[in-house]
Order: structure tokens, then C-alpha cells, then sequence
């Protein structure tokens, strides 16, 4: 009987994440051939991890197309994969802005193929084409999907956040604390950015920065743009230093499990990287920081409405894990309340809420069950 062949793909960093260990647990159970492919710095972080991913790409040497581009190429380069590999499914993880590899193979494959999701009710539509399955975090995830786009839906949980409890959480804080030169009693306040170009991020972050000279803390700001956005952040780094701040920028720099394992308190608009600090402290067997979520103008929140389909996100907050600010009025009371060592230990506890078996496992026998059947 021939052996099955399984294609993976990623195209940033956050759906490389949730897609290394169920491509891994495929390749260790040996039951299917598995070919991994990925574009951008999805290629590179799968490289540092061990791996030796295909590289995608264009005949224009892009890798993606931004909204209502024309995606001729990008269909071609994604045929040009396919008919190399010839798989009998496509797994794909997920990206928010505009189309790349992922979104291509789906749209091309005449193989079941199947998509992690790693955000709730994320699905990307730019292509016109879904995939046939979506593997999703819970049963609140798999309604808000069905609403909103009306695809078909596994609940698994995060395959994303297996790999954290091999991780040494307090040697990460310890060494990337001692990186971004904190010093003992100063606080560590970390800013996750966003794409710049999402409506009102620049006005939330000029929020931000407005109130850090308030705060009752000793601290230290570090930067840590998006690695898709890394050098539009140069002008943010100007900002905190024209405040007068102490600041260290973390952009492109490190492991994100580092920066978020030292930091004291995580500022986002609504970036992945919170849901990431939680499932990190759920882990961890120290206390470490908190998260507070910034939206504090109308644009923004329209954006993220639009984006995800929730109107206070991510849905964590619903069981008291992080904070919302969506009123630049709160924003200090906010920031001096998350950074108190009370505040830190309930956000630790609350954060054992999600405890998980391990989705791969789950994705596995789904996936060999549906390809059986074909």
C-alpha cells in the first residue's frame, strides 16, 4: 500500500508555531511521508528550528500579495508546489493579511486540505476559497468560524503552545532579563506592536507612551515590533526616547518565549502574543508577568471587529485572564493595577484555566481517518 504523503505549510512565524509540532508528531508516528514547505520569516524560524522547509516563492521573488493584488503568480508559484509534491492533503496554519502560501495551496490543491487555526473564528478568505476543515482552539472558536464564513470545524485545542512546558521558563526570564538590562526593582514593560497600518495602532501606542512617565513603577520599556513589520518600527523607538524613557528594543531580536517570559507587564493592542503569555504562564512554574490589552480608540476597535468577529478580544478576558483598556482615561489606573504583585498572582492562577491535552494527536487521527475514507 503506498504511503501517504502530507504537505505542510506556514508563512509566518505565529502559524509556524502552531504547525511544527503537529507536522512533527506526523513525521515521528511514520505513518505518512511529510514534506514541509514556507515562505518569508515563517522559512527562517522553521530553519532555527531544526527544520528544512521548501522555500515559496514567487516568480516576482514575493512570497505574498496584499489585498486585491492580482494573484496570478502567487496561484502559479502554489500549482508549481503542488504538482512537485503531489500530496494526498494539504495542512496549512493561518495568516490575517493578505494571501501567501497557505491561502494559494488551498485555493489550487484537489486534495483535502485542512487549516490550524490558531485565533479564534481567524479564517482567511482573499483567495475566495476556504479549507475543507478547520482545526480550532474551542467549541466557542468553532461557532464564531461557523458563523462568520460557514466552514467546517474539529475542535482540538492549540497545538501551538505543546512545545512551551519543554521549555525552561525561568532560565528565559533570567537571561532576557539580564539582555534587556534590567536591573533590580525596575519593572520590565513590554510593547508588542502590530502592523502600523492598522487603523488607529500609531494613536493607541502615542496613548501608551503619554502615560509611562505617570506610572508608580520603576520600569524599562521594550519595543518588540512584529517581525513582518520590523522596520517601521525604528519611529516608535524614536518616540519613547524623545519621552524620556529608558528603553531597549527587542525587534527582530531573541526568542518571543524570552521577551515574554521577562517581561513584568505585556502591553498589545490584540496581538497573538498575549494568547501566547497565557499559555506560557500556564506552564510556568514561577509567577511572571501580565497583559493588558490596549484599544483605546474607535479605529482600532472597528478594525479588530472586523478582523476577528469579537468585540472585546481575545476571549481569555472573559475568564479574568488579562486586562481591556478601551478608554485612554483607565489607561494608567490600568497599568499601575497590572503591574502589582497582587495583580501578577491572580493572572498566574487564572492562567492554569488552560490546562490541555495534546491537540496533535487529535489532528492526527482526524486527518488519517478522512484520507482513509478517500
Amino acid at each position: 500500500m503506498r504511503q501517504l504523503k502530507i504537505l505542510f505549510t506556514a508563512r509566518d512565524p505565529g502559524g509556524a508555531g502552531a504547525i511544527l509540532p503537529v507536522f512533527q508528531y506526523f513525521r515521528e508516528r511514520g505513518e505518512c511521508e511529510v514534506v514541509i514547505a514556507a515562505s518569508g520569516i515563517a522559512h527562517d524560524w522553521l530553519c532555527k528550528q531544526g527544520e528544512q522547509p521548501f522555500s515559496f516563492f514567487c516568480s516576482s521573488n514575493r512570497d505574498y500579495i496584499c489585498h486585491n493584488e492580482d494573484p496570478t503568480q502567487l496561484l502559479e508559484a502554489a500549482d508549481e508546489l503542488l504538482g512537485n509534491i503531489q500530496p494526498d492533503a494539504v495542512v496549512t496554519a493561518l495568516s490575517s493579511f493578505g494571501a501567501g502560501i497557505d491561502e494559494a495551496v488551498i485555493a489550487q490543491a484537489v486534495v483535502p486540505t485542512f487549516s490550524i487555526q490558531d485565533c479564534w473564528g481567524d479564517v482567511n478568505t482573499e483567495l475566495g476559497v476556504t479549507a475543507d476543515t478547520y482545526f480550532v482552539i474551542d467549541d466557542f472558536a468553532a461557532k464564531l468560524s461557523q458563523d462568520r464564513f460557514g466552514v467546517n470545524t474539529v475542535v482540538v485545542g492549540a497545538p501551538k503552545y505543546t512545545r512551551y512546558s519543554t521549555l525552561d521558563i525561568p532560565s528565559l526570564r533570567h537571561q532576557y532579563r539580564h539582555l534587556a538590562g534590567i536591573a533590580d526593582g525596575v519593572s520590565m514593560v513590554c510593547w508588542f506592536g502590530q502592523s502600523p497600518k492598522i487603523p488607529g495602532h500609531e494613536k493607541v501606542f502615542e496613548d501608551f507612551i503619554s502615560v509611562l512617565p505617570e506610572l508608580r513603577k520603576n520600569i524599562k520599556v521594550v519595543l518588540r515590533g512584529h517581525p513582518k513589520f520590523a522596520e517601521d518600527f525604528a519611529l516608535y523607538l524614536n518616540q519613547i526616547r524623545l519621552a524620556g524613557l529608558d528603553v531597549c528594543d527587542a525587534t527582530g531580536k531573541g526568542r518571543a518565549e524570552g521577551w515574554l517570559s521577562a517581561c513584568d507587564l505585556m502591553v498589545t493592542p490584540f496581538s497573538m502574543s498575549g494568547i501566547d503569555h497565557a499559555y506560557l504562564t500556564s506552564v510556568s512554574p514561577e509567577v511572571l508577568g501580565n497583559v493588558v490589552y490596549l484599544m483605546t480608540n474607535k479605529d482600532i476597535q472597528d478594525f479588530q471587529f472586523q478582523a476577528t468577529g469579537i468585540r472585546k478580544f481575545p476571549p481569555l478576558l472573559n475568564r479574568g485572564i488579562g486586562y481591556y483598556v478601551d478608554n485612554i482615561i483607565k489607561i494608567d489606573t490600568v497599568l499601575n493595577l497590572a503591574l502589582t504583585w497582587e495583580s501578577r498572582i491572580d493572572y498566574y492562577h487564572r492562567s492554569k484555566q488552560l490546562i490541555f491535552l495534546n491537540p496533535c494527536v487529535a489532528i492526527y487521527k482526524y486527518i488519517l481517518e478522512c484520507l482513509r475514507k478517500e
